[in-house]
This record gives C-alpha cells, sequence and structure tokens, in this order.
C-alpha cells in the first residue's frame, strides 16, 4: 500500500490493536468496521486495496500533462477501465477489456446509466439491466460488481438463454449426492454457490423456466438455496444483477412470468439504449476500437477513418449494437491493407448506405436498411459455409433474430457459394 494510506491506518481504531487484549482487540475492530460502514474484515481488506489503487492512480493522473486532457483514460495492469471520473475498474466483457468501450459516450442516455450504476455499487439492492443484445449489459454488471464491498468476492455470470432448460436447476442450484444417476460423489455446488458473498449476473432471465423462477424467487426473499435431491435449504449471501432483453413488464402481465419475481428484480432498474438511440457516441465509440485494434494488430499498419466512414458509420442502424461495431471495425483490420479507412473499405452493407442520400422518408429508408440485412446476412452465410449460429455471432445478432430474419428474406434455403469463406468470427459479449 502506498505510504500515505499505511500512515492513514496505522493512527486509527486497528492501531491498539495489537497489544491489546482478544476481547478489546475484537471492539476496537468491530468500531472501526462500523465508523466507515463494513460489516467484516473481508470487506476491510477489499476496501484498503481499492484504496491502494485509488492512491496509485491518483498519483499517476497527477503526473500526466495537463495538456492531454479529458483524452486520456486510467487503466490498470490489464487493461481496464474506469467507469466514470471516479476510480473504478470494472471487468471487460469476455475478460479482454474490448467491451469496456459500452461505457463510454457523451450522450444523456449513456450518463445516466453511469450515474445510476455507481449509485448501485454503493448498495447492495437488487439490479435489473434492461436494453438490447450488444448493448454492455453483463459489462455494467462487472462495473458495478467491481466498485462494490463485493469486489474481492466472486462474480459469476450465468446465461439463462444458453443452458438447457434439463440442466439449468442442477448447474444454478447444485444438486446433492445421489441425486441423479451419474451425480458427482458429495454432490456438486451450483452458481450461487460459488458467488457466496459476491455478485451473480444472470443474464436473460426472462427466459428462466416457471419452477427455475420459483426458486429464484426464493433465493430473493430468503436468501436460501436448495439444491436438486436435497430438502434441506443452504444460505448465501449473493448480491443479484438480472439482465433481460425482453419486456419482463409485459411478460408479468400476460403471465408468462412470475408478477412478485418481476417486482423483486426491478427494485434498481438501469437502461442500455441501443446504438441508433444514442449515433452522438458513434464517433467516440469507432475512436476508442480504432485505437484498440492499432495496438492489437500492432504488425499491421495503423489505420484510421476517414470523415467520410465515419459518417456512414453514424448513419446506419447498428442492429445488433455495440458488438456489431466491434465485429465491423475488426473485419477492417483483418481483410483492409489501406490506412485510410474509407467508405469502400467498410463492410458492404454499410457500403450500400453510401448511395442513401441524406434527408429521405423513414419508408424509404426502412425498405434500403432490409436490402442491408439482407446482404449482409447472405455474406455472413457463404462466409461461414453457411453455418447459422457462426454467422449470428458475425454480425451481432442473437440466434433467435437472426432465424427471424432468415425466414424474413427466404435466405434459410440453398446457400449462394461465389465469397470465400472464413471470415474472423469471435465477439464481445452483451
Amino acid at each position: 500500500m502506498a505510504a500515505t494510506s499505511r500512515q492513514a491506518l496505522s493512527g486509527g481504531p486497528v492501531a491498539f490493536a495489537a497489544g491489546a487484549s482478544a476481547g478489546h482487540q475484537q471492539g476496537a475492530i468491530a468500531r472501526f468496521l462500523a465508523e466507515f460502514g463494513l460489516r467484516n474484515v473481508d470487506e476491510l481488506k477489499a476496501y484498503i486495496r481499492r484504496l491502494e489503487t485509488a492512491v496509485n492512480l491518483s498519483a499517476m493522473a497527477d503526473s500526466l500533462p495537463s495538456r492531454l486532457g479529458g483524452g486520456v483514460s486510467i487503466v490498470d495492469a490489464v487493461g481496464r477501465a474506469p467507469l466514470a471520473p471516479a476510480v473504478a475498474a470494472p471487468e471487460g466483457e469476455g475478460h479482454s477489456g474490448e467491451g469496456l468501450v459500452a461505457i463510454h459516450g457523451q450522450s444523456k442516455e449513456i450518463h445516466k446509466a453511469r450515474q445510476l450504476a455507481q449509485r448501485a455499487a454503493a448498495t447492495d439492492l437488487t439490479v435489473l439491466l434492461t436494453g438490447e443484445s450488444g448493448t454492455g449489459k453483463e459489462l455494467f454488471a462487472r462495473a458495478i460488481h467491481q466498485m462494490s464491498p463485493r469486489a474481492a468476492r466472486p462474480f459469476v455470470a450465468v446465461d439463462c438463454a444458453a443452458i438447457p432448460e434439463s440442466l439449468m436447476e442442477a448447474e444454478v442450484f447444485g444438486y446433492a449426492s445421489g441425486a441423479f444417476i451419474g451425480a458427482r460423489k458429495g454432490g456438486k455446488p451450483g452458481q450461487f454457490e460459488l458467488a457466496h458473498r459476491g455478485t451473480i449476473f444472470l443474464d436473460e432471465v426472462g427466459d428462466l423456466a416457471p419452477a427455475l423462477q420459483a426458486k429464484l424467487l426464493r433465493v430473493l426473499q430468503k436468501g436460501e438455496i436448495e439444491k436438486v435431491g436435497s430438502a434441506a435449504p443452504v444460505r448465501v449471501d449473493v448480491r443479484v444483477i438480472a439482465a433481460t432483453s425482453k419486456n419482463l413488464s409485459t411478460m408479468a402481465e400476460t403471465g408468462r412470468f412470475r408478477k412478485d419475481l418481476y417486482h423483486h428484480l426491478n427494485v434498481l432498474r438501469i437502461h442500455l439504449p441501443p446504438l441508433r438511440e444514442r449515433p452522438e457516441d458513434i464517433p467516440v465509440l469507432a475512436a476508442i476500437l480504432m485505437d484498440r485494434y492499432n495496438q492489437r494488430y500492432a504488425g499491421l499498419a495503423p489505420k484510421v477513418l476517414t470523415p467520410e466512414a465515419l459518417d456512414l458509420l453514424t448513419r446506419y442502424s447498428w442492429p445488433g449494437n455495440i458488438r456489431e461495431l466491434q465485429n465491423a471495425l475488426r473485419t477492417v483490420f483483418s481483410l483492409e491493407d489501406a490506412r485510410e479507412i474509407k467508405p469502400e473499405h467498410l463492410p458492404q452493407h454499410l457500403k450500400q448506405l453510401a448511395r442513401v442520400p441524406r434527408g429521405l422518408g423513414q419508408k424509404t429508408l426502412n425498405k434500403v436498411v432490409e436490402e442491408v440485412e439482407r446482404e449482409m446476412i447472405t455474406e455472413a452465410l457463404r462466409a461461414t459455409g453457411g453455418n447459422r449460429a457462426k454467422s449470428a455471432r458475425l454480425i451481432g445478432l442473437p440466434r433467435s433474430s437472426f432465424y427471424e430474419k432468415l425466414e424474413r428474406y427466404g435466405l434459410n434455403r440453398d446457400l449462394p457459394r461465389d465469397l470465400p469463406r472464413g471470415l474472423p468470427t469471435d465477439t464481445a459479449g452483451d
């Protein structure tokens, strides 16, 4: 720890504990914890680690030249960035730091989301993150955890839409020894137990089966779980952050989601708007991504977006949101040799948008967008050899949306084979 923070702590109530009796030590420590709003020694250790980081980052910021101004983002040793001007270092989606671009922007909507996330971190309230796929919900969940008193404890992410319903209960709540044929001897802890004293992130919570909704409600109401094959409840201390791209309010009203569970989840709600609703943030996000890819692909010629290319990025609706923007710029870095990225270097669906004059009516633009979507999906299918799952990831769409568009545009039949295959398919999470 920095000398300043060591001295500050050594003069506090802990300072005389070493020479005192056990009872006096416990009393002194308890008073110290209460003074700082901490519940136990583990939270004190986490607090000290965060204080040390804050002191170090503050010293680094003071040493930076003033002319750099707001163009500098302070990150830690693994490239994590603060959620806002306050010192905080949330983990990025996919643990790569790439998803951190989701928290940047100058729009009122994203500024409000950052403020709410910071307030949520100071509490232990259940949080519901809403927004379309690709808007950065898991990123915000990780950021809230990292800024909270639970930061030193586990962050466990569960994709409720990805785990088969038959396995979901055992995966999330665990199972007892002998619960079923093939069960591990001694049983297995579930995700809630693994997240004990930390945070669990339930992505796409609207996809939970009714039986699992009831078990989740019990966790929120009583702080306990019941393993598969066991009637004995297990106490857990877990902060729940849930996320959904669906309208849970409507689902609750129509009986597709438990109303009581919805009300327990919807305590502190943070909505993450899609890119099409905050186009002023696209230049900011594009600049951050371009800088990041220039560093990542240091062996290639550095690239810069021309104003015309940036104009196209800003005009596009980005149905796949930030994930789709990441994929588009990553593809440019992978396939193009030009140093100046012009409209003709962008993916085909954006090239088509270049032919659409500004100021056309919304109806005409909608037709153009449909044509662009159709060509984009066709290209993705060609590039992946017809693999629909990879194609959906490549263009940043949820599988369900991708399959709906396949049906709408009649692309669920024979695949054209006149384009090369093998485009990059790695993507970031929500």
